[in-house]
């Protein structure tokens, strides 16, 4: 979609989005052409560069928000660190690392390759058994490391 064609619902019903997504969208408007083609050609290059070092990986594990996520349901944590693959069309896979003094959970991501989606989930199932077990092995009240 380029910088003027962003999804028409939005401006149709906009109390169906979020205010963060909403803002987005709006600041997408914005984008002049020159910007968003300069924009498109980094990234089909950051994609080609990153696809040539998975080549030797099955997946590259990284955390999935610089913090817990929040308490409540009202928001799920900074989407920050999935932007690059998100970028770069790559799947990113989100699964439950360990969790926080105050039990909230500390997410880990898997990035994968565009032809290859079961890695991401082979790994992630391994990775959330793991954590599921040092979970459950931990005291109440302490934090995880």
């Amino acid at each position: 979609m380029g910088c003027g064609e962003v999804p028409q619902q939005s401006a149709e019903q906009p109390e169906r989005l979020s205010t963060p997504l909403a803002e987005l969208l709006a600041s997408g408007r914005e984008i002049a052409e020159a910007d968003n083609r300069s924009a498109l050609s980094f990234r089909h290059r950051a994609r080609t560069e990153t696809l040539s070092l998975l080549t030797d990986v099955d997946a590259i594990l990284g955390p999935a928000a610089p913090a817990a996520a929040p308490k409540g349901l009202t928001a799920t944590g900074s989407p920050t660190l999935s932007r690059p693959w998100q970028l770069r069309g790559l799947p990113a896979l989100t699964v439950l690392g360990r969790t926080n003094d105050q039990d909230m959970p500390l997410g880990l991501q898997l990035i994968g390759q565009p032809h290859r989606l079961d890695h991401p989930f082979e790994f992630g199932r391994a990775l959330e058994a793991a954590a599921r077990a040092r979970r459950a092995d931990r005291s109440p009240g302490t934090e995880d490391t």
